[in-house]
């Protein structure tokens, strides 16, 4: 069996994480989030404090705003409610169910 090259993947020096599928515009970028970024994302979106979200991701509250900071620089947004709307659009979060689940999708095609 041969191996086929199937995109290109990169790291930025914050620990976002990129693949562009072969074929794919230069223009385009596809961003990663980590799995503890779409948790973080996820607890949010059931409107829980980010001492919760600590709580039960066995963080401080310091480091959820970490993964959060580091969320606004991989996407260049700034509002936590846009961009939970992002992961939703993009598949990384359900919207037809509650309370909202990931759906295991990291990738996020701007």
């Amino acid at each position: 069996m041969s191996e086929q090259e199937v995109g290109e993947f990169w790291a930025d020096r914050f620990g976002g994480a990129y693949f562009r599928p072969m074929g794919a515009k230069k223009t385009k970028e596809i961003k990663m989030l980590t799995p503890t970024q779409v948790d973080i994302l996820k607890h949010l979106a059931r409107d829980e404090s980010y001492d919760t979200v600590a709580e039960k991701l066995d963080m401080t509250p310091n480091g959820v705003r970490y993964h959060l900071a580091r969320i606004r620089d991989l996407l260049h947004i700034n509002g936590v409610p846009a961009i939970i709307a992002l992961a939703i659009v993009a598949g990384i979060l359900t919207y037809n169910q509650w309370p909202v689940e990931s759906t295991g999708e990291l990738f996020i095609d701007l």
